[in-house]
């Protein structure tokens, strides 16, 4: 349990770059 709950962390983590990077390319075009 404590694995999968440090895995979906590091996984909202990765989406949450993911975001901020769409819309750090979003602002530069």
């Amino acid at each position: 349990m404590e694995t999968k709950s440090k895995k979906s962390t590091q996984e909202e983590r990765l989406d949450y770059l993911v975001e901020e990077f769409k819309a750090d390319s979003a602002e530069y075009k």
